[in-house]
C-alpha cells in the first residue's frame, strides 16, 4: 500500500538591514532548489545578502527536522519572497563629535520548505514472513511493454532492486519533470530479504527480514513517463538509471 506524507515549514526574518532589491537578487537564484543546492549556491555567491538568507535556510531546515521529522535531503524551497520593511533613521557619526541623520532600508524575508512526498513501498500484509532466495533465470514475460506513458526505462540485466533504490529513482525523475509530467513506477518490492547478525553460531534459522526487494529480469519496465517532451524525459530517465544497480535502456512507445 502506497502512503504519501507531505509537510511544509517556513522561517521568517523581519527587519533585516538590507534593501529588498539586494535580497531578491539572491532569493531568485534559490527558489525551487533542493536543500543541498541551496547551500552550495549561497556559499559561492559573492553578495552580502547571502549570510542572513543562509541563516534563515538553516533555521527552516531545523524546524522541518525537529517539528516534522523530515529529512533535510528531501526538502525543496516551495516559496521564497522578500517584502520591503520600514525605513530606519540612524545617526552617522562624523568628526568633532558631530553626526548627521541617515535612512537605512529594511526587508522581511520568508523561506518556505516543502518536503517531497515520500512513498512507503513496504507491503502492508504478506502471506508468509520469509521466502526462499529463488533464481533469476530467463527474461521477463510480464511487464515488458509500455502500458501507461510514452517513455520508459527498461532493465537489461537481472537483479534485486531495493525499495530505497526505487524511491531514489522516482525522486530523481520527479525533480526534473515537475510540471505537466506523470510518472508510473512499474515494479514493487514484495520479496523480503533476511539478514543474520555478525558472529552468530550456526543454525537458528534464516534471520529476521531487514528490507524488501523487487525481483527484476531482463526486459522488465521499471519506470514510465508521459506528458513531457522527449528531451526532458531522456534527462529525467537517465538520472533514474544512474540510481539503478543494473544496465538499462531508454525506450519510446
Amino acid at each position: 500500500m502506497l502512503k504519501k506524507k507531505k509537510t511544509e515549514v517556513y522561517a521568517l526574518g523581519e527587519h533585516i538591514s538590507m534593501s529588498a532589491d539586494k535580497a531578491r537578487r539572491v532569493i531568485d537564484q534559490i527558489r525551487g532548489r533542493s536543500y543541498e543546492e541551496t547551500l552550495m549556491i549561497l556559499e559561492l555567491m559573492p553578495y552580502r545578502a547571502c549570510y542572513p538568507i543562509l541563516k534563515l535556510v538553516y533555521s527552516a531546515a531545523a524546524n522541518a527536522s525537529y517539528n516534522m521529522g523530515s529529512n533535510e535531503t528531501n526538502l525543496v524551497i516551495s516559496k521564497a519572497e522578500v517584502n520591503e520593511g520600514t525605513t530606519v533613521k540612524k545617526l552617522k557619526p562624523r568628526a568633532r563629535g558631530r553626526s548627521f541623520p541617515i535612512k537605512r532600508s529594511t526587508c522581511h524575508i520568508t523561506i518556505r520548505w516543502n518536503s517531497e512526498p515520500t512513498i512507503n513501498y513496504n507491503p502492508k500484509r504478506t502471506r508468509f514472513r520469509k521466502q526462499h532466495r529463488g533464481r533469476m533465470k530467463g527474461i521477463s514475460s510480464r511487464g515488458n511493454h509500455i502500458s501507461f506513458g510514452k517513455y520508459a526505462l527498461q532493465a537489461l540485466e537481472p537483479a534485486w532492486i531495493t525499495s530505497r533504490q526505487i524511491e531514489a529513482g522516482r525522486r530523481a525523475m520527479t525533480r526534473n519533470a515537475r510540471r505537466g509530467g506523470k510518472i508510473w513506477v512499474r515494479i514493487f518490492p514484495d520479496k523480503p530479504v533476511t539478514l543474520r547478525p555478525a558472529e552468530t553460531r550456526m543454525g537458528s534459522g534464516k534471520g529476521s527480514p531487514e528490507y524488501w526487494v523487487a525481483v527484476v529480469k531482463p526486459g522488465r519496465i521499471l519506470y514510465e513517463m508521459g506528458g513531457v517532451t522527449e528531451n526532458i524525459a531522456r534527462r529525467a530517465i537517465s538520472l533514474a538509471a544512474s540510481k539503478m544497480p543494473i544496465r538499462t535502456q531508454f525506450i519510446i512507445s
